[in-house]
């Protein structure tokens, strides 16, 4: 094995809430741009160890050109699994308000009652 390079592992945010971690290659692999890379898991000298390859055969048709734009291929967007919490965070959220509505009453007519003594 070859070592080819240093690269400090950064964030992508893609879209609110979706973070993904990014490692550059080198300018040399600027060619593999497009093609379609497999990561693999394993060990190394008893560190974790990401194995990268690539698909060399991949058709033309499948290959992006580094000065093409991305276009989105599905119309569906797919959700997070966050979006189930989301939904409950706003309905516990909707539920709190409510209990400040009735204490804001309940105090109102609290020290409405006070100033009639």
């Amino acid at each position: 094995m070859q070592h080819i390079g240093k690269s400090k592992v950064t964030k992508l945010n893609a879209k609110a809430g979706v973070v993904y971690p990014l490692i550059r290659l080198p300018k040399t692999y600027a060619n593999e741009i497009g093609n379609v890379a497999e990561i693999f898991e394993t060990q190394q000298d008893n560190r974790r160890a990401l194995l990268v390859t690539f698909n060399d055969g991949a058709a033309p048709s499948e290959v992006i050109q580094p000065d093409s734009k991305v276009i989105q291929l599905l119309p569906k967007v797919i959700q997070p699994d966050g979006l189930n919490s989301v939904e409950s965070s706003l309905s516990e959220l909707e539920s709190e308000i409510n209990r400040l509505k009735s204490l804001l009453l309940e105090n109102k007519a609290s020290a409405s009652s006070k100033k009639q003594k």
